[in-house]
């Protein structure tokens, strides 16, 4: 059939092709172009696997039973099949269905969205097995997880997860849930995005963390971090900055965090600010801070700072302002910091991945599309 149509790659090209076809639908629209592809695309369709509503869950859960060989071929999983109506809920079949998932590397557990009525009615609350998913990798959760949802144990039966994104976890507490129990050890763990809280209470092996992103960092966080893991960290976003204490300088940073290569953080809104009037937040780093680096003994590097601002209202009529401030602002943090800050990029509303570098004495600014950077990038520098 493939030689009829003229069709003549090599089986590995023709792999390569469907691994890099995107949506889901379309996948599932190679099975039907040919029987000869049947095979190559059906792996590649159930490979990565999402689940956006309880329909969608319980057809692959029937579509799995009949055909149980698909279970082995999904190494990514991500669901929305868990409700917050009353409580963080879940269908029935679920649990089955992640059982058989023997073979999953990257879990995601996200919430359904919807009104309550158009909610297949789920009958038993959320709790994590750690007989899901033995070879898990990556972990993600959008969901206040704690102690009474399994979470601890269900940690401690993955000790080969390397990434782990739950910075909502730590919310648990504020929402009158119990706190996590005894700290668990994930001797793999690379990349985390998480509260405070579980960082310095509910991990007992940290040695291994590279790139890490905090929510709600303030000064004192900053300090602790810089004690745990600073000595080994290439990445670091700071998110959700709050507005207490004295803030670290430039040079505060780059001694308590001599490795670090990407430093992100999230400019919030300072309180009673014009939404008209630009702004750095100088919490929990005081971008204008500056010192005799003469008298420096650190060695230079080449930091990449990211700026990120919130999307706000009438952004767009303010853009020329915006971008008169940030440039000339983060020129005058560059040539202050030279030796060690490289460049500066912004991800705001007006300028987004508008990048401002400085060599020599001319100041370069620029869209890098060479350089994607975003809200994740800080996972993969």
């Amino acid at each position: 059939m493939l030689r009829q149509y003229g069709l003549t790659f090599p089986l590995e090209i023709w792999r390569e092709i469907f691994e890099n076809v995107g949506h889901q639908r379309d996948r599932a629209a190679l099975m039907r172009v040919c029987r000869s592809f049947r095979p190559e695309a059906r792996a590649v369709l159930y490979k990565i696997v999402t689940l956006r509503s309880h329909s969608q869950a319980r057809k692959f859960y029937f579509t799995v039973l009949q055909f149980p060989e698909l279970a082995s071929m999904t190494l990514v999983l991500t669901t929305s099949a868990v409700t917050m109506w009353e409580g963080v809920r879940m269908p029935t079949f679920l649990p089955v269905l992640f059982e058989l998932l023997a073979n999953v590397r990257r879990f995601s557990l996200e919430y359904f969205v919807s009104r309550p009525e158009e909610v297949c009615r789920p009958d038993r609350a959320l709790h994590l097995n750690s007989r899901w998913f033995p070879r898990l990798k990556t972990f993600t959760t959008t969901l206040a997880l704690s102690l009474e949802h399994g979470f601890n144990a269900f940690l401690r039966e993955h000790p080969g997860i390397e990434e782990m994104y739950v910075g909502n976890a730590g919310y648990a507490a504020e929402c009158n849930m119990p706190e996590f129990g005894l700290p668990v050890n994930l001797p793999a763990l690379e990349v985390l995005s998480c509260t405070p809280s579980m960082l310095f209470d509910n991990l007992s092996y940290t040695r291994s963390i590279t790139h890490l992103d905090l929510y709600r960092s303030t000064q004192d966080v900053l300090a602790r971090t810089a004690d745990l893991v600073g000595s080994q960290l290439v990445s670091l976003r700071l998110s959700r900055t709050e507005y207490t204490g004295k803030s670290w300088m430039l040079y505060d940073v780059i001694t308590k965090f001599p490795n670090l290569r990407f430093l992100h953080v999230d400019m919030g809104v300072p309180p009673n600010l014009p939404a008209s009037r630009p702004y750095v937040n100088l919490q929990p780093i005081n971008w204008y801070e500056k010192i005799n680096l003469y008298a420096c003994d650190v060695p230079p590097r080449n930091l990449h700072v990211v700026w990120s601002y919130t999307q706000e209202r009438n952004q767009e009529k303010y853009a020329s302002s915006w971008r008169s401030f940030l440039v000339g602002t983060s020129l005058e943090v560059l040539t202050a910091w030279r030796p060690y800050v490289s460049i500066i990029t912004f991800l705001h509303p007006a300028l987004w991945r508008v990048s401002v570098s400085l060599t020599r004495d001319e100041l370069n600014v620029r869209r890098r599309p060479e350089v994607a950077v975003d809200h994740s990038s800080w996972r993969y520098v």
